[in-house]
């Protein structure tokens, strides 16, 4: 099962909309921005333990937030509100199992917010809450749960249970998204989908099936946006691979926005359009040098590639002005493409 952001990439591609710029760093992950900074998950130099860093793309300071070290290993996954960070980690006390942290934009020690028991693969907050989903840890089984607890910490409440989650996760005012994956031996979800239900609870809704590995989800409260991995072959190719759509509410057969695009794994949503990053091929989290970044218009249009030849691409973020790629290559990128802003 492919999972988005199973491996760390380890520099930062920056495609100005008005012009371009570019750094390295070592191991960027998931990321969000932070005023003219982006905060990034990483791994540290030995490439053994998770950390938690703040830069300015173009080749500015690196500053470790939190973790690199065994009593604090960051996990892959990271969301933010107006005041904080949120992320898994793994401790000397929850063994392989990650527990849900926060830590202060501003600066400051880390908070353990709740113990989850699981592998987290995705994370998202809204409404005074950090959502997750996970699998219980070290099973390889893959069947999980959505859960949330308060930003303050508490008392975590199961959303839903029972879900083969594959890390695409998304909340908007009302409601909370996730995707899960095809799996016959789970005989209460053996296909797969997007399922959505209220931010406080109650029973999940099934918006779309597919058999087509769905992967990241964004709501922008009114639409979902949504990546299917397409199918693994044999020879670490990818194929199938699709940006789909659907109103949030549901009530309509999901729309291909694009496809045909192998190994498609991260994506973010601007007012006019929907960037997305893809991977030729990927065997045992190597991701290969032919990714590729792609411009979808929101209203159905051409797709327009606007990058090529892109080591390892992943997380993807949009501030308006800059669209930031990380990717999998030690060497310094300058970003050489130009793209209309919105």
């Amino acid at each position: 099962m492919l999972h988005p952001f199973s491996a760390f990439p380890s520099a930062l591609l920056a495609l100005s909309l008005a012009g371009c710029s570019g750094g390295s760093f070592k191991a960027p992950g998931q990321m969000v921005l932070d005023g003219n900074d982006v905060v990034l998950t990483a791994l540290d130099d030995t490439r053994m333990f998770g950390k938690l860093i703040r830069t300015t793309p173009g080749g500015g300071d690196v500053a470790v937030l939190a973790g690199g070290t065994a009593d604090l290993d960051v996990g892959s996954v990271l969301a933010a509100d107006a005041t904080s960070f949120y992320f898994p980690a793994r401790t000397p006390q929850s063994g392989f199992a990650q527990s849900i942290f926060s830590i202060a934009r501003a600066g400051g020690a880390p908070v353990k917010l709740a113990d989850t028991l699981q592998d987290v693969n995705g994370i998202a907050v809204a409404a005074g809450r950090v959502y997750w989903t996970g699998s219980t840890a070290n099973d390889g089984g893959g069947i999980g749960s959505v859960t949330a607890v308060p930003t303050e910490g508490g008392t975590p409440v199961v959303i839903a249970s029972g879900q083969t989650v594959t890390g695409g996760l998304a909340v908007d005012a009302n409601r909370v998204y996730w995707t899960v994956d095809t799996n016959p031996s789970n005989a209460a979800m053996p296909t797969g989908g997007v399922l959505s239900a209220p931010l406080a609870g109650g029973t999940p809704t099934s918006l779309a099936t597919s058999s087509s590995h769905p992967a990241q989800i964004v709501s922008d409260g009114t639409s979902l946006f949504w990546l299917e991995l397409g199918q693994l072959g044999i020879d670490c190719s990818t194929s199938g691979g699709q940006l789909m759509t659907l109103p949030a509410e549901g009530g309509a057969e999901p729309v291909v926005m694009a496809s045909s695009v192998a190994g498609a794994i991260a994506l973010a949503v601007s007012g006019s359009a929907v960037y997305l990053t893809a991977v030729g091929a990927i065997c045992n989290a190597e991701l290969s040098t032919d990714g590729s970044v792609v411009k979808v218009p929101r209203g159905g249009g051409v797709a327009v590639t606007l990058a090529t030849g892109v080591p390892g691409p992943g997380a993807v973020v949009i501030d308006g002005s800059s669209l930031y790629v990380t990717t999998e290559s030690g060497d310094t990128i300058d970003g050489a493409v130009r793209v209309e802003g919105d």
